[in-house]
């Protein structure tokens, strides 16, 4: 592949088109999951079912979807703090993400206590509430990059970068091996640092500038690869599946990268994209809101036990379509940004 300028940002917008175009692609991704979560077994709590494809293709998508949003804001704060000299004074950037992140989850935390039809504990606020352990995750993990960023990182060598990623992994195999602590999702934050550490890798190399590597086929080959691990179960240790299985997802999210970097959205496209970027964190909040309304009711519960053929496609759409409503509710009026991290 042709090695081509490197296209950041686009014309009469302040957005990063190939980081908005993957952040739309990974929510979507994270909506398919959570359709799927209720024929894959792991909602039990509201009576979910097992059906080997579904249950596959979840594994395969949860192997990805979270993996590629932290990897997306690896890049963004390693391409802002490098270049655009953002991200400078560490206080304003923990108060900022207390702001975006530890509010909305102490807000609908609370809600989802008090009125959820699931039933959830105060106890679960510390260790991460239902779906909204994300937005716990990802403030330690904006925490450790600030860490990351003091010990000045971006200037380590390809080979030292490599070592840091894979010491930065068996550090969290070993925490939730040993079941050392889930106390404000340690455990979740550990295991997402490294797709985050690698994204500001990425960021500090300008791979989108210079990559020169065929990403289609490594693109492929990574998702074939992810399958063959999923589907096919080979009997290889847990630490080197899980390891495989990681650093495969974080290749196809940079393959994702370097692709969508070379694709230029117009018009009606690039707008709907846009908009469904910026309701993005609110659709996140809603959707496992929304389906569990659903799947609670006994009517529907029932309908969609029945009918697991078609079941996860009209999950999907009542996850996206619903949210996406609430969430550009919430964006029209500025008092209740707040409350879906704007």
């Amino acid at each position: 592949m042709q090695d081509n300028a490197q296209k950041p940002e686009v014309k009469n917008t302040n957005k990063i088109s190939e980081i908005t175009i993957m952040r739309v692609l990974a929510m979507l991704m994270i909506i398919a999951f959570h359709s799927l979560c209720f024929y894959g077994g792991r909602w039990v709590d509201i009576g979910a079912i097992e059906i080997p494809f579904w249950k596959n293709f979840m594994l395969y998508l949860d192997a990805i979807d979270l993996n590629m949003f932290v990897f997306i804001s690896g890049y963004l704060f390693g391409f802002l703090h490098l270049y655009k000299d953002k991200y400078r004074d560490n206080m304003l950037v923990l108060k900022n993400k207390s702001f975006r992140l530890l509010l909305p989850y102490v807000f609908w935390g609370i809600l989802m206590v008090m009125f959820s039809p699931v039933s959830f504990s105060w106890k679960q606020l510390l260790y991460g509430i239902s779906h909204l352990w994300f937005l716990l995750m990802l403030f330690g993990v904006f925490f450790l990059a600030i860490i990351a960023s003091l010990l000045k990182v971006e200037r380590l060598g390809y080979f030292a970068e490599a070592v840091v990623l894979l010491v930065t992994f068996c550090v969290w195999y070993c925490w939730n091996y040993y079941g050392i602590c889930w106390f404000l999702c340690i455990d979740k934050v550990l295991y997402y640092f490294t797709a985050f550490l690698f994204g500001y890798f990425c960021a500090t190399k300008k791979v989108v500038k210079h990559s020169g590597i065929k990403t289609i086929p490594l693109l492929i080959v990574s998702l074939l690869l992810l399958a063959g691990l999923i589907w096919l179960k080979p009997d290889i240790p847990n630490f080197i599946e899980r390891l495989s299985s990681s650093f495969l997802a974080y290749i196809i999210c940079f393959s994702f990268l370097i692709i969508f970097s070379r694709v230029h959205l117009k018009g009606l496209v690039w707008r709907i994209v846009v908009n469904v970027e910026k309701w993005s964190m609110g659709i996140y909040i809603f959707n496992q809101m929304v389906m569990d309304l659903v799947l609670t009711n006994p009517v529907c519960n029932e309908w969609f036990r029945l009918h697991w053929q078609i079941g996860p496609l009209l999950l999907f759409l009542i996850g996206f379509f619903l949210p996406m409503l609430l969430a550009s509710i919430f964006c029209r009026f500025r008092w209740l940004t707040w409350a879906i991290g704007g």
